[in-house]
């Protein structure tokens, strides 16, 4: 049995009041004044698996949507209008054994949000005339689901591993089962499962137990009872013998999934499968991604998963790869698999994955979202909401040979299901917040680097270091340098191999990471905070000392040809790129900072090096740190590892001229084997330091609430997108503002046509002082929420302080975001929605 300093005195839920109300409903209170937020969650026990006779045909995930669609005292758009005045985060997820409905806003309108809420999931109208027209944006969703490789291989998998058991059907449902539900099937579903003793109120943040109990009795403790009627799932058969399933798509990469029958929630074996899955890879060092992606270079990807439910379990290990590899693919992570009890478990690597799901467990509880989701599961599951904690416990009881006893009883031939998803023989070418001291502060190093600190009482420590980064910092024939620079630094230095610094950072309960995109490059490493000093030294080696090495160096520019690849599967992308391409045409944004195969492909070490010699390792870095670490001997240890990088000046080289439209142009691609067209409008807009960002921040989220006008055309009342959002890429030199919509390729005419009316509209018309308060409360609401994660704000305070935003430019901008006035902003979207720097782009099959 293993022990750990932390766990000795783990108490991740310090406080959880319980109480259950007379007619069944229970609530669950978890006080955290971390922040001013709260999270309240309503989970009703009824997902995909009890939909009884309506198996497959996934009206658990109708009923979901059609309960935003309004009561007897709200419709549709009056519920997202109010929530978003409370700077409400309004949602919901199905799921084969649960249906959520989640909120998360500051906390003074929790009790607001409440009634909102519970009227939603209680007193739900399905109007009638809302009915057919959800069911086709469903439609439109299942539909989505055949450009999505990655959701029809799991599919595929739980259809092709259970023939009884209704895991074997889609969440979504299947489109002839589907057709079929009426409106009284809906309804008679409704009223039986969402009955008080079905249902849970879980609530997290900063509140008092005493008053969220007096409160939900007033409004939920006279919901009447109803008859619930007991569920048998049936019984999955004993697997005799393995099965295999696959699927032809239009792809360029190889997807592989090998799923393995294994115990349900509460099983003895439980723990040790959670472990067991961290081990096999689920991080750098694990072994199959050691073996098959690192070394043998088989695979692009692999991850294990471990899914419980009542009396089934589902052990899985994913995995893409080119498509000549995926036989071999398959054929390795099997022998890998069964030769493990032989090879046996070193006891570092044991002790490294029970640190890792430790120090994993622990970031799942930053936000009060993450904490109620935690207790939910617990509760949903076992009737403790103190499960993770429990879990945790039993987890370092675990003994190896345990573990290495799951294979010959579980990963046995018999029990393999194995299905892939290969591309096609043939391809196609072609409200106000008050003011507080800032929790973060800023230092300077003595050359000149800047150093942002924020404490945060988790026993996790974070570091942070932003370079300069993504197109306007590459030649034209090396697009894709930046990140693949920002990836070699993960990939070894000059003292530890890749295999040893991922063991080194992860046997302290680490995790680490390396990312790049349009404006800067980044690397991080967390840990236990009890180990931060070996974490820094760490951090500075990987910055200072960076191996570099041919062969690490294939490997990553495999991984990212792999990413580009990948990313043609997705339609989205398409269209944003088509766009992104004839908004810019000759300025370096016109690149996505992925590269093109052909950049990727002749990038040298000799490039590498001298890129992180000439914009990493410099004094425009930032610095970031949080965690419970005294500042001043984090700021001791940072001064010691970089204080000698060299101050430099801009180069010339990010001055580039944009081209000018005297009209709006407009683009169509094909993308043959799809299902969905993708209907796109991008207008270029100023530099991120431009003060018109913060109107564009205004009318992006106006644009993106679920009662915004965009949004009610096009999808409320004609039915003709699943989805429609605006998206903007923010540069330093420029950017652009895109609205984005996915339809049937039948009705993308229309869909332009009724974008383009909605944004003559608002040229014409403004936007309402209504429209303008509602993103105010949800863009403040946002800050709060961001502010639970001291890990994400350090890594967004360095970027802003790269880009001369300042450190602390999100606290500077909630004052102009509360300031500004309805004539500024009706004034941005005018110059905005006039421009004639506009691209219109259409991709279809």
């Amino acid at each position: 049995m293993h022990s750990s300093p932390l766990l000795s005195s783990l108490s991740l839920f310090p406080q959880i009041y319980r109480e259950e109300l007379p007619n069944g409903l229970t609530l669950l209170v978890d006080p955290h004044f971390q922040a001013d937020v709260v999270s309240l969650q309503l989970w009703c026990a009824t997902g995909s698996i009890h939909e009884g006779k309506y198996a497959g045909s996934g009206i658990s995930h109708l009923l979901e949507h059609l309960l935003f669609k309004g009561t007897a005292k709200r419709n549709g758009n009056q519920i997202a209008w109010q929530m978003q005045s409370l700077g409400g985060h309004l949602n919901a997820y199905t799921s084969y054994d649960r249906t959520v409905y989640h909120v998360d806003l500051p906390s003074s309108y929790w009790k607001e949000a409440l009634e909102i809420l519970a009227d939603l999931v209680f007193h739900a109208a399905i109007p009638p005339t809302e009915f057919e027209q959800e069911k086709e944006v469903i439609r439109r969703e299942i539909a989505m689901v055949e450009d999505d490789p990655d959701s029809l291989l799991f599919e595929l998998a739980f259809e092709t591993a259970f023939s009884k058991h209704p895991l074997k059907y889609p969440i979504i449902g299947l489109l002839g089962l589907f057709d079929s539900i009426d409106r009284q099937a809906v309804l008679d579903y409704y009223h039986s499962r969402y009955v008080p003793q079905n249902v849970f109120l879980v609530i997290s943040g900063a509140v008092s137990p005493e008053e969220v109990c007096a409160k939900v009795k007033e409004i939920l403790g006279n919901e009447p009872m109803g008859f619930l009627e007991p569920l048998d799932l049936p019984e999955e058969p004993a697997q005799i013998s393995p099965r295999f399933a696959s699927k032809e798509i239009q792809t360029e990469v190889a997807r592989l999934c090998l799923v393995f029958h294994v115990p349900g929630y509460g099983h003895p074996d439980a723990p040790a499968l959670e472990l067991f899955s961290t081990l096999l890879a689920q991080t750098h060092s694990s072994l199959l991604h050691q073996k098959l992606v690192e070394k043998e270079a088989i695979a692009q990807q692999v991850v294990s998963f471990f899914l419980d439910y009542a009396s089934v379990g589902v052990f899985g290990i994913e995995a893409e790869c080119s498509p000549e590899k995926v036989e071999l693919l398959g054929a390795r992570i099997l022998e890998e698999l069964h030769s493990l009890p032989q090879k046996g478990i070193t006891e570092e690597d044991f002790i490294l994955g029970l640190k890792q799901q430790f120090s994993h467990s622990l970031r799942e509880l930053r936000s009060a979202s993450a904490r109620a989701k935690t207790i939910g599961n617990g509760w949903l599951m076992f009737k403790d909401p103190l499960y993770k904690e429990n879990f945790l416990r039993k987890l370092y009881s675990v003994e190896k040979q345990k573990v290495l006893n799951l294979v010959p009883t579980y990963f046995r031939e018999d029990n393999l299901t194995q299905v892939q998803v290969i591309p096609k023989k043939q391809k196609s070418k072609v409200f106000s917040i008050p003011p507080k001291e800032s929790s973060s502060k800023c230092f300077e190093l003595s050359n000149g680097i800047q150093f942002i600190y924020r404490s945060d009482p988790l026993p996790l420590q974070y570091f942070r270091a932003t370079f300069d980064g993504g197109p306007l910092w590459e030649l034209p024939t090396q697009i894709g340098i930046s990140k693949l620079a920002a990836s070699i630094l993960v990939k070894g230095t000059q003292k530890r191999s890749a295999e040893k610094l991922a063991r080194d950072i992860e046997i302290i309960g680490g995790s680490f990471g390396a990312d790049s995109g349009n404006n800067s490059a980044g690397l991080y490493i967390e840990c236990l905070s009890e180990e931060w000093q070996t974490a820094l030294d760490i951090f500075s080696e990987m910055i200072r000392e960076p191996a570099c090495l041919e062969s690490e160096l294939e490997i990553e520019k495999r991984k990212l040809l792999h990413q580009i690849r990948l990313m043609r599967d997705d339609p989205v992308y398409i269209a944003q790129s088509l766009l992104r391409k004839t908004l810019w045409q000759d300025h370096p944004y016109a690149h996505n900072p992925m590269g093109t195969e052909e950049t990727v492909e002749q990038i040298t070490v000799e490039d590498i090096q001298q890129f992180i010699l000439s914009v990493f390792k410099t004094g425009r870095m930032v610095l970031g740190m949080c965690g419970p670490l005294d500042p001043e001997k984090g700021l001791k240890g940072i001064e010691s590892c970089f204080s000698d990088f060299p101050r430099v000046p801009i180069p010339k080289m990010v001055e580039v001229a944009y081209p000018n439209f005297e009209k709006p142009l407009r683009v169509e691609q094909r993308i043959p084997g799809k299902e969905q067209a993708i209907v796109g409008l991008s207008f270029r807009i100023p530099p991120i330091h431009d003060p018109i960002q913060i109107s564009l921040d205004v009318i992006s989220e106006i644009l993106s609430d679920l009662g915004s006008r965009l949004f009610i055309k096009v999808r409320e009342e004609k039915g003709l997108a699943y989805f429609v959002f605006p998206t903007r890429f923010l540069g330093w030199k420029g950017g652009s503002f895109s609205i984005i919509a996915g339809t049937d390729p039948g009705a993308k005419e229309e869909v332009e046509k009724i974008i383009l009316e909605v944004l003559d509209e608002i040229i014409k018309e403004g936007f309402s002082e209504e429209e303008l308060q509602r993103a105010k409360a949800k863009l403040l609401s946002e800050e709060k929420i961001s502010s639970q994660y001291p890990s994400s704000s350090i890594a967004l305070s360095t970027v802003n302080a790269l880009l001369g935003l300042g450190w602390d430019y999100e606290e500077k901008k909630i004052k102009i975001i509360e300031q500004i006035s309805l004539d500024e902003l009706n004034a941005a979207a005018q110059n905005l929605f006039s421009s004639k720097d506009c691209v219109i782009g259409v991709v279809y099959p």
